[in-house]
């Protein structure tokens, strides 16, 4: 305690280690009860370890009403196999949700890197449906990077991808959405407010060590309406946002969104050069709205005086 004020709880366990000092073989039984650290929790925690790094990958720790800002009730990983084939198996069941994965591959301690495939996940948020890994995808962490092919995943209808990769000290995120209606987001919705419009986007994000690099996206919705509880409802039209390349002239935005009575629109480029946050820009947004009482059917605290 006096070394680490503040830190409370027991540990038990039993750790050995044989073999070359870069890579033993070692194994752990270890357990942890009623841990607290600067407002963190643990109750109960258990490891039971026997990893051969020529050999036999055997793991499994379970952890147990967790409070890292978030109430994590149980977490389960296990990892079983040689070290060359083995299986891993993620379980976690939060206050924000579930998620369950199961990946399979390669462990090269030397090098050190992880090379395989995420072959099944399911994430389940808190009041919305869940989503389901459509397909396994190509994972590598390799010097403490990861990478992965695009990851597809797959709602109500609705399909999310979003790709990874690690080059050069630079990242490199492709996102795309397809056929996503936004009333999978109702129960968030306040006042009882039904959405009833489906959105596409896909595009890409370029980071460094400064920040971001680099955006291009493009954003749709088709037509659909608002209505908030038993208001009349509101048509919405068409709406478009574009992020596009032009070159050496930069990049280009433009803007496009109608309202039930009235249009916000815009163009707008970004100079070209390193550092996105810190590129000039230069556009025009026009807003034109002749008459607001609609805004009445969004929410009642607009009068129609």
């Amino acid at each position: 305690a006096d070394a680490w004020p503040g830190l409370l709880g027991s540990l038990q366990g039993r750790l050995s280690a044989r073999g070359p000092l870069r890579a033993p073989h070692a194994t752990a039984d270890v357990r942890i009860d009623a841990l607290s650290y600067d407002g963190m929790k643990l109750q109960h925690a258990q490891l039971k370890a026997d990893v051969d790094p020529k050999g036999q990958l055997d793991v499994d720790l379970e952890m147990h009403d967790a409070d890292a800002g978030v109430a994590i009730p149980k977490a389960l990983l296990a990892i079983h196999g040689p070290v060359t084939d083995h299986d891993i198996r993620l379980d976690v069941s939060s206050a924000q949700g579930d998620i369950a994965l199961a990946a399979h591959g390669a462990l090269d301690i030397a090098r050190p890197s992880w090379h395989g495939e995420l072959r099944s996940g399911r994430l389940a948020l808190v009041r919305l449906a869940p989503w389901t890994l459509e397909q396994p995808t190509a994972i590598q962490f390799d010097a403490g990077q990861v990478s992965f092919d695009p990851m597809c995943w797959e709602a109500t209808g609705a399909r999310a991808c979003v790709g990874l990769k690690n080059e050069k000290q630079q990242q490199r995120i492709d996102f795309a959405l397809s056929d996503f209606a936004l009333k999978y987001l109702q129960p968030l919705l306040p006042g009882g407010a039904t959405v009833d419009v489906v959105l596409q986007a896909s595009g890409h994000a370029e980071f460094s060590a400064r920040g971001l690099e680099d955006l291009r996206a493009d954003i749709a919705t088709g037509d659909g309406h608002w209505q908030r509880g038993g208001l009349p409802p509101i048509a919405l039209k068409p709406a478009k946002l574009s992020i596009d390349d032009n070159g050496a002239a930069g990049t280009d935005i433009e803007l496009n969104l109608p309202f039930a009575r009235g249009v916000i629109s815009g163009t707008a480029n970004l100079a070209a050069g390193t550092g996105f946050r810190a590129r000039s820009l230069r556009g025009e947004l026009k807003v034109d709205m002749p008459d607001l009482s609609w805004l009445r059917l969004v929410t009642t605290e607009v009068s129609s005086s």
